[in-house]
């Protein structure tokens, strides 16, 4: 029966791994070289590569919403799990992986529902608590949540504007608890937690209460990673509990004048006596729309810019206006996350 098997967690080395003496239950995680052993019927069992690659172990930290048992008949130890559960939900899980929960529960994958991010699996065991292999239920007093309206896998932000991203840690044990933010250059360079990050810092917030990340802490980057790590000072999960966010992108968003004096006078039916200016817009990857005013009064250019736009020389029409000196200004807008961002003005002075 599958509830009657008890699991044994044991990290080391694989070297250390190899030379352990065998016994039916224990569960191997090599930190040199990323595999996975499993002793059963008398031998050391390699069951894979580990970590977010797809195969081998999966980490979660799924809430009972989340985790779902199929039947209540109580010998069906199907269930569904939420993608969302995932330590790096952005990833899935290959058939046959093994997926760890943060209560000791193991769950081995039968398929993946891509599309409403469901993963049907099956209840293995409940692990020991990876100390003398009694066989104790895993102590889980702290649970990490985002809002996904904030902040997902392959959102987008603009370089130092004020986005904020908005996390929950609750604590059973403190009523202050402590958010470790690692943004890494890419996948690569997270390489499963073990890689070096761009920067990284801790934040101290209360129990159950949002803290809200201003994203523009970080610099910018695309298909970033963003590692969370939340911690509880009394906390028996003295490691914390963890969520990874894939394909993070900060863009620089700016317009520059393409020369100083980059305006010319034109006569044209509908702008007698106006301006063209010309700026040059950056923002990879963006479409935007162009915004202008005269003396503080904005004014519709009708004006979409493209990524294929963006670092190129353009211009505008601005309409002519009555006699005497005048500010004109043009800015940048996109919409991201449904929150329209603005990026900093130029401004021209014409007479």
């Amino acid at each position: 029966m599958a509830d009657k098997i008890k699991f044994w967690p044991i990290r080391g080395t694989e070297a250390q791994v190899l030379a352990q003496p065998v016994y039916d239950g224990k569960l191997y995680f090599t930190t040199d070289t990323n595999k996975i052993y499993l002793d059963v019927n008398g031998s050391h069992h390699l069951m894979g590569g580990s970590g977010g690659s797809g195969s081998g172990i999966v980490y979660a930290y799924g809430t009972e919403e989340q985790i779902e048992k199929v039947s209540e008949n109580q010998d069906d130890f199907n269930y569904k799990i939420s993608m969302d559960a995932l330590e790096i939900s952005s990833v899935e899980p290959q058939k046959d992986a093994l997926i760890l929960n943060s209560d000791g529960r193991f769950f081995r994958v039968l398929s993946v529902d891509s599309e409403n991010r469901i993963i049907n699996a099956l209840l293995l065991a409940v692990s020991g608590s990876g100390g003398g292999g009694g066989g104790g239920q895993t102590v889980v007093d702290i649970a990490l949540t985002y809002d996904a309206e904030t902040i997902n896998n392959n959102f987008t932000f603009i370089e130092g504007k004020s986005q904020y991203a908005s996390f929950i840690a609750t604590s059973e044990t403190d009523n202050i608890v402590y958010l470790q933010f690692s943004i890494y250059e890419s996948w690569a360079a997270y390489n499963n937690g073990k890689g070096s990050p761009i920067k990284s810092f801790t934040r101290q917030a209360e129990s159950g209460e949002p803290y809200m990340l201003n994203m523009a802490e970080f610099a910018a980057g695309s298909g970033m990673v963003l590692r969370v790590v939340a911690t509880a000072p009394s906390s028996r999960t003295p490691e914390g509990v963890v969520k990874v966010l894939t394909g993070i992108n900060i863009v620089a968003m700016s317009i520059q004048k393409f020369q100083e004096n980059a305006f010319i006078g034109v006569t044209t039916p509908n702008t007698v006596g106006g301006l063209v200016l010309e700026y040059v817009p950056y923002g990879t990857g963006l479409t935007c729309t162009l915004h202008a005013s005269v003396d503080n009064a904005e004014i519709d250019v009708g004006k979409t810019l493209l990524p294929t736009n963006m670092g190129s020389r353009q211009s505008v029409a601005i309409p002519m206006q009555t006699h005497g000196m005048h500010t004109v200004a043009l800015w940048l807008g996109t919409e991201l996350n449904d929150e329209e961002l603005t990026s900093d003005k130029i401004e021209f002075e014409a007479a």
